[in-house]
């Protein structure tokens, strides 16, 4: 890979990563701000928070 690709890559993967907290911290701001009676609710945004944390880390590794 050519180097000035090899930065256009790394820029987007960043801009991709940091898309993925952002979207992390609003959901779990979401979640948290829940009333406790939408159990069901609150699980299903800590579950897919919990997915959106595991698929950022693994995107750290690319």
């Amino acid at each position: 890979m050519a180097q000035g690709d090899a930065k256009v890559f790394k820029k987007y993967s960043q801009m991709k990563l940091q898309m993925k907290r952002e979207a992390l911290e609003k959901m779990n701001r979401q979640a948290d701000e829940m009333p406790l009676d939408s159990g069901t609710a609150t699980i299903q945004q800590k579950y897919l928070a919990q997915f959106w944390h595991s698929e950022a880390k693994n995107d750290d590794s690319d």
